[in-house]
């Protein structure tokens, strides 16, 4: 059996980190019209990283993701990869038991969703004893519920302060 050969590989954000470095002006998304370069994505993703990290989420760590398709969908995940973390996004259409289910079973400390999915993850919360904070895209204040704080995404966007890289380089996929 052949086995790759690490010095060969990349990582997403080693691959992604090296297009924005030879066209941070570029077009990378399009989202209907919302159009983002290399460079604006790329100076999200470090911000949201910076977030993440200050509130504990390292290599291995799960955060579940309720986001419909958009910039900051894409944002997540590549902030969530270069923690080496893992992302677990969960069907935007779940409620009660199955999204109770999805968020505990994943052991997530933190999520990620569309303000409108608060209204189906709120009613289950206290039955997700891991998760402690749930970041969303509105601009409601923040309130603690149980255990978790609620908090805009934007709070958690941050310009300063560590920004590590990823946790799994190359030589990991040998």
């Amino acid at each position: 059996m052949a086995r790759f050969r690490a010095a060969n590989l990349s990582t997403v954000s080693e691959t992604f980190q090296k297009a924005v470095e030879r066209r941070p002006d570029q077009l990378f998304l399009d989202f209907s019209g919302e159009q983002h370069t290399y460079a604006q994505i790329a100076g999200e993703v470090e911000r949201l990283t910076r977030g993440l990290h200050k509130l504990g989420v390292k290599r291995g760590d799960r955060v579940i993701t309720v986001l419909d398709n958009g910039a900051d969908a894409v944002i997540s995940w590549m902030a969530i990869n270069q923690l080496g973390a893992i992302n677990v996004p969960v069907n935007t259409a779940y409620k009660g038991e199955f999204l109770r289910h999805q968020a505990a079973d994943a052991g997530a400390q933190v999520a990620i969703c569309e303000t409108e999915y608060l209204d189906n993850l709120l009613p289950v919360i206290e039955g997700v004893p891991d998760l402690q904070h749930v970041m969303h895209r509105g601009s409601m204040e923040p309130r603690q519920v149980g255990r978790s704080l609620i908090a805009p995404l934007d709070h958690h966007k941050l310009d300063s302060g560590a920004c590590p890289m990823e946790a799994i380089g190359a030589g990991d996929l040998a």
